[in-house]
């Protein structure tokens, strides 16, 4: 499972992350900050998946053609 590894402002240069907040911490955080400021908040996740492009892949309906 992936776990989040930093919140961040998308308008702005603000971040809190899991190296120096607990996860309840940063998403109390994150949240005044929303509040705050009307920004928007994002997060980057602590995975070793790869990205994908949002779309699933059915490898068994593909066509052999």
């Amino acid at each position: 499972m992936s776990r989040v590894k930093e919140n961040y402002c998308t308008e702005c240069g603000w971040s809190v992350s899991s190296a120096d907040h607990m996860v309840s911490e940063r998403t109390q955080l994150a949240i005044e900050h929303a509040v705050t400021t009307g920004h928007d908040i994002d997060c980057l996740f602590d995975t070793d998946e790869p990205p994908t492009d949002g779309f699933a892949t059915d490898l068994t309906r593909q066509s052999t053609d």
